[in-house]
């Protein structure tokens, strides 16, 4: 199990789709997911993270390898709220048509 805290990589606010720390974040999961391990996202400390954020670092990963992928091998702490989880889910759906 791979441990990403996202406060180190990020700073407090990952709200930006243009954030610096995309691309590495990125290729973070990618090698986790090429390897089959798992990975856990501590989300501790940050003071705002947005659908954009997550949509633009998981997104392309998501149309890859697969919803089912992603969930199975990231995992959230704390869990991610339920309306970010659907917004996620909307904007992957509307975006990976």
């Amino acid at each position: 199990m791979t441990m990403l805290k996202l406060l180190s990589e990020c700073g407090e606010f990952c709200t930006a789709r243009t954030h610096p720390s995309i691309v590495k974040l990125r290729q973070t999961v990618l090698k986790v997911l090429e390897n089959g391990e798992t990975l856990t996202v501590d989300r501790s400390g940050l003071k705002s993270f947005t659908v954009s954020f997550l949509d633009e670092w998981l997104g392309t990963l998501i149309a890859e390898k697969g919803v089912a992928c992603i969930r199975a091998q990231v995992q959230f702490q704390p869990p991610l709220e339920p309306f970010l989880e659907e917004q996620l889910e909307r904007s992957f759906r509307l975006r990976h048509q």
